[in-house]
């Protein structure tokens, strides 16, 4: 984690595992990358805007699929998320919705507390 900020390893953290992006992630990743942009910066409105602006009618057609597949996988966990992603897309409001699927690697630390190790007998 030093990598990306030095307080988390000087707070005695260590990295437990990152979660893996799941296959549409993948897919919208790879999409992005192979139309010379950068997941890290669409983030940004004017930036989306603009990676969306560079790209031709198939590749549209072809990012509204990948996006579609991602709007079906990511609605398990809150359907009003789900809901708002669909009218995103029903309205062509791509940005919004490529903003909010986003793939994210995420990462897992965890903290040892030595004092806590020190009364358990360092179990």
């Amino acid at each position: 984690m030093a990598k990306y900020n030095p307080f988390f390893e000087k707070a005695g953290m260590t990295l437990a595992g990152k979660m893996e992006l799941q296959p549409d992630q993948k897919k919208l990743s790879a999409f992005i990358e192979s139309a010379n942009g950068k997941v890290s910066l669409l983030h940004n409105k004017a930036l989306c805007k603009a990676f969306l602006n560079s790209l031709n009618s198939a590749e549209i057609s072809q990012l509204q699929s990948i996006l579609e597949k991602n709007i079906s996988n990511a609605g398990g966990s809150s359907p009003g998320r789900m809901a708002q992603l669909q009218k995103n897309m029903s309205e062509g409001n791509f940005s919004e919705t490529l903003i909010n699927l986003l793939p994210v690697q995420r990462c897992y630390l965890f903290w040892v507390n030595p004092a806590y190790q020190e009364q358990s007998g360092g179990a």
